[in-house]
């Protein structure tokens, strides 16, 4: 039998809301950032670049390391955030993780993805993988639609084995992935009803799970 790779989506399919926008939201409440927020925000105005925009965000938010995990930690660990988490995949991602390897492949930070394995699963499993966006390094991508695809083929590669790909995930943009993943689960009712039409072959998640 085919050793698994279970791949999950963070934004959307852990949680119900995207994390980005929410940290950069709760992170922009501080006067102290208001200022260089608004700068970029007339660049964006007249340039249009949401990749750029994104990154500086990021830089202008993130900037101190210490600062930036003490304040993951803060969002990540409050009462509210937990209303804000698919329980029922969270719990088959910790369930998974126990034998089969299990891939984080998002276009957030991968700082944020750590902060919250960290919190909610286990960190130093050595079943999980992150791949994720590094505002950072200087040939910064965002890890989102054909980049997913081509990060997943070389995560793949690089494993040297056979496997069956398990995809789980919320949004159009990750149907990328779907045309080398084995599997393709959508988590969201909604999400399910709207995906189906772009691909016939996807299965609901509350359906893949009662058959497991």
């Amino acid at each position: 039998m085919k050793k698994k790779i279970i791949v999950f989506d963070f934004d959307g399919t852990l949680t119900y809301f995207d994390n980005f926008k929410l940290l950069i939201i709760l992170r922009s409440i501080s006067p102290k950032y208001w200022k260089s927020l608004f700068v970029e925000f007339l660049k964006f105005l007249k340039y249009r670049d949401k990749q750029k925009f994104r990154v500086k965000l990021q830089e202008i938010l993130w900037n101190d390391k210490l600062n930036r995990e003490l304040f993951f930690n803060k969002i990540f660990n409050s009462i509210f955030f937990k209303f804000l988490i698919r329980k029922p995949v969270l719990d088959y991602c910790k369930s998974i993780s126990k034998t089969e390897t299990v891939l984080f492949l998002t276009a957030n930070e991968k700082s944020i993805i750590k902060v919250f394995l960290q919190i909610h699963l286990d960190l130093k499993n050595k079943n999980f993988f992150i791949i994720g966006s590094d505002f950072k390094n200087d040939k910064f991508k965002i890890i989102k639609g054909v980049e997913k695809l081509n990060s997943l083929k070389l995560f793949l590669e690089n494993m040297n084995d056979k496997y069956t790909v398990y995809n789980f995930f919320d949004s159009y943009s990750d149907l990328y992935l779907t045309q080398i993943c084995d599997v393709n689960v959508v988590v969201g009712t909604l999400n399910y009803y709207n995906l189906k039409r772009f691909n016939p072959t996807l299965i609901k998640f509350n359906l893949f799970l009662s058959s497991c």
